[in-house]
Protein backbone atom coordinates (compact mmCIF):
# COMPACT_ATOMS: atom_id res chain seq x y z
CA UNK A 1 0.00 0.00 0.00
CA UNK A 2 2.98 2.32 0.22
CA UNK A 3 2.80 2.80 -3.56
CA UNK A 4 -0.68 4.23 -3.08
CA UNK A 5 0.64 7.16 -1.08
CA UNK A 6 3.68 7.75 -3.30
CA UNK A 7 1.73 8.36 -6.51
CA UNK A 8 2.24 11.82 -7.95
CA UNK A 9 -0.94 13.94 -8.00
CA UNK A 10 -0.52 14.55 -11.74
CA UNK A 11 -1.33 10.93 -12.52
CA UNK A 12 -4.97 10.33 -11.48
CA UNK A 13 -5.28 7.26 -13.73
CA UNK A 14 -2.50 5.56 -11.81
CA UNK A 15 -4.42 6.29 -8.61
CA UNK A 16 -7.52 4.54 -9.97
CA UNK A 17 -5.35 1.67 -11.23
CA UNK A 18 -3.76 1.21 -7.80
CA UNK A 19 -7.13 1.50 -6.06
CA UNK A 20 -8.45 -1.28 -8.29
CA UNK A 21 -5.27 -3.25 -7.82
CA UNK A 22 -5.61 -3.19 -4.06
CA UNK A 23 -9.39 -3.72 -4.25
CA UNK A 24 -9.82 -0.43 -2.44
CA UNK A 25 -12.10 1.10 -5.04
CA UNK A 26 -14.78 -1.46 -4.37
CA UNK A 27 -14.27 -1.85 -0.66
CA UNK A 28 -13.12 1.29 1.12
CA UNK A 29 -13.87 4.12 -1.29
CA UNK A 30 -17.20 2.77 -2.48
CA UNK A 31 -18.31 1.97 1.05
CA UNK A 32 -17.31 5.46 2.18
CA UNK A 33 -19.19 7.05 -0.71
CA UNK A 34 -22.23 4.90 0.01
CA UNK A 35 -22.15 5.84 3.71
CA UNK A 36 -21.71 9.52 2.86
CA UNK A 37 -24.63 9.41 0.41
CA UNK A 38 -26.80 7.64 2.97
CA UNK A 39 -25.93 10.13 5.71
CA UNK A 40 -26.56 13.12 3.44
CA UNK A 41 -29.87 11.61 2.36
CA UNK A 42 -30.98 11.12 5.96
CA UNK A 43 -29.96 14.68 6.90
CA UNK A 44 -31.69 16.10 3.83
CA UNK A 45 -34.98 14.26 4.37
CA UNK A 46 -35.10 14.60 8.16
CA UNK A 47 -34.40 18.34 8.06
CA UNK A 48 -37.57 18.77 6.00
CA UNK A 49 -39.62 17.39 8.92
CA UNK A 50 -38.14 19.57 11.65
CA UNK A 51 -40.32 22.50 12.62
CA UNK A 52 -39.63 25.00 15.33
CA UNK A 53 -41.81 25.05 18.41
CA UNK A 54 -44.12 27.80 17.18
CA UNK A 55 -44.93 26.05 13.92
CA UNK A 56 -47.00 23.04 13.07
CA UNK A 57 -45.48 19.62 12.86
CA UNK A 58 -48.14 18.73 10.35
CA UNK A 59 -48.78 15.14 9.56
CA UNK A 60 -51.55 14.90 7.03
CA UNK A 61 -53.93 12.14 8.07
CA UNK A 62 -56.67 11.78 5.52
CA UNK A 63 -58.82 14.86 5.76
CA UNK A 64 -58.09 15.57 9.43
CA UNK A 65 -54.88 17.46 10.18
CA UNK A 66 -53.40 20.09 12.47
CA UNK A 67 -54.14 23.49 10.95
CA UNK A 68 -52.61 25.67 13.66
CA UNK A 69 -50.40 25.07 16.71
CA UNK A 70 -48.90 27.26 19.41
CA UNK A 71 -48.00 26.94 23.06
CA UNK A 72 -47.28 29.20 25.99
CA UNK A 73 -43.95 29.62 27.66
CA UNK A 74 -43.50 27.97 31.02
CA UNK A 75 -46.31 29.35 33.16
CA UNK A 76 -44.02 29.06 36.21
CA UNK A 77 -46.79 28.79 38.75
CA UNK A 78 -45.65 28.57 42.36
CA UNK A 79 -48.88 26.77 43.26
CA UNK A 80 -48.41 23.63 41.16
CA UNK A 81 -50.58 21.61 43.56
CA UNK A 82 -53.48 23.98 42.93
CA UNK A 83 -53.23 23.93 39.13
CA UNK A 84 -56.21 22.51 37.29
CA UNK A 85 -55.32 20.64 34.13
CA UNK A 86 -58.10 20.87 31.58
CA UNK A 87 -58.94 20.57 27.91
CA UNK A 88 -61.14 23.22 26.35
CA UNK A 89 -62.85 22.36 23.06
CA UNK A 90 -64.69 24.68 20.72
CA UNK A 91 -65.98 24.21 17.17
CA UNK A 92 -64.78 26.82 14.71
CA UNK A 93 -66.73 27.10 11.49
CA UNK A 94 -68.43 23.86 10.54
CA UNK A 95 -65.47 21.52 10.41
CA UNK A 96 -62.66 22.73 12.71
CA UNK A 97 -62.05 22.04 16.36
CA UNK A 98 -59.95 24.32 18.56
CA UNK A 99 -58.30 22.40 21.40
CA UNK A 100 -56.61 24.12 24.34
CA UNK A 101 -54.79 21.84 26.76
CA UNK A 102 -54.26 24.01 29.84
CA UNK A 103 -51.52 23.33 32.38
CA UNK A 104 -49.94 20.41 30.54
CA UNK A 105 -46.83 19.54 32.54
CA UNK A 106 -43.48 19.26 30.75
CA UNK A 107 -39.83 19.82 31.57
CA UNK A 108 -38.76 23.37 32.43
CA UNK A 109 -36.18 23.12 29.61
CA UNK A 110 -38.16 21.14 27.01
CA UNK A 111 -36.23 22.11 23.90
CA UNK A 112 -38.86 22.03 21.16
CA UNK A 113 -42.47 21.42 22.17
CA UNK A 114 -44.47 19.81 19.37
CA UNK A 115 -47.81 18.21 18.60
CA UNK A 116 -48.53 15.46 16.09
CA UNK A 117 -52.01 14.36 15.05
CA UNK A 118 -52.93 10.91 13.74
CA UNK A 119 -56.34 9.54 12.80
CA UNK A 120 -57.66 5.99 12.73
CA UNK A 121 -61.33 5.86 11.67
CA UNK A 122 -63.05 8.17 14.18
CA UNK A 123 -60.20 8.09 16.70
CA UNK A 124 -58.04 11.22 16.78
CA UNK A 125 -54.68 10.79 18.51
CA UNK A 126 -52.91 13.96 19.61
CA UNK A 127 -49.35 13.43 20.82
CA UNK A 128 -47.66 16.22 22.77
CA UNK A 129 -43.90 15.94 22.96
CA UNK A 130 -40.70 17.67 24.01
CA UNK A 131 -37.31 17.25 22.36
CA UNK A 132 -35.12 17.57 25.47
CA UNK A 133 -35.29 16.87 29.16
CA UNK A 134 -32.76 19.53 30.05
CA UNK A 135 -33.63 20.40 33.65
CA UNK A 136 -34.66 18.63 36.81
CA UNK A 137 -37.97 20.47 37.11
CA UNK A 138 -41.38 20.64 35.48
CA UNK A 139 -43.74 23.46 34.75
CA UNK A 140 -47.17 23.92 33.13
CA UNK A 141 -47.68 24.91 29.50
CA UNK A 142 -50.82 25.69 27.52
CA UNK A 143 -51.04 23.95 24.14
CA UNK A 144 -53.35 25.49 21.53
CA UNK A 145 -54.16 23.71 18.31
CA UNK A 146 -56.84 23.69 15.66
CA UNK A 147 -57.64 20.53 13.76
CA UNK A 148 -59.84 20.06 10.72
CA UNK A 149 -61.62 18.93 8.59
CA UNK A 150 -64.05 17.16 10.87
CA UNK A 151 -67.55 16.12 9.95
CA UNK A 152 -70.55 16.04 12.23
CA UNK A 153 -69.87 12.78 14.03
CA UNK A 154 -68.74 11.10 17.25
CA UNK A 155 -64.98 11.05 17.82
CA UNK A 156 -62.74 9.43 20.40
CA UNK A 157 -59.88 11.82 21.19
CA UNK A 158 -56.76 10.32 22.75
CA UNK A 159 -54.19 12.63 24.27
CA UNK A 160 -50.69 11.20 24.43
CA UNK A 161 -47.54 12.59 25.99
CA UNK A 162 -44.27 11.49 24.41
CA UNK A 163 -46.06 8.61 22.68
CA UNK A 164 -47.69 7.21 25.84
CA UNK A 165 -51.46 7.25 26.40
CA UNK A 166 -52.35 10.00 28.85
CA UNK A 167 -56.08 10.79 28.66
CA UNK A 168 -59.01 10.07 26.36
CA UNK A 169 -62.57 11.25 25.93
CA UNK A 170 -65.42 11.14 23.43
CA UNK A 171 -67.11 14.06 21.73
CA UNK A 172 -70.11 14.48 19.48
CA UNK A 173 -68.74 17.11 17.09
CA UNK A 174 -71.12 19.59 15.44
CA UNK A 175 -70.82 23.23 14.37
CA UNK A 176 -71.87 24.62 17.80
CA UNK A 177 -69.83 22.17 19.88
CA UNK A 178 -68.17 23.53 23.03
CA UNK A 179 -66.92 21.69 26.12
CA UNK A 180 -64.38 21.80 28.95
CA UNK A 181 -62.98 18.61 30.41
CA UNK A 182 -61.07 18.62 33.70
CA UNK A 183 -58.28 16.05 33.98
CA UNK A 184 -57.98 14.65 37.49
Amino acid sequence: MSGFFLLPPTQPFYLIFHLKRYNLLKSTVMKSLLKLTLILGIVFFSSGCNKNDKEIQNQETGNIQILQFSHSDCLNSTFKDELVESIELQAINQNQLQITHKNSMFNCCPGILSVICAVNNNTIIINEDESEYGCHCICPYDFNLTIGSLSTSNYLIKIQKMGEDYFQFEINFHQNFESTIVID
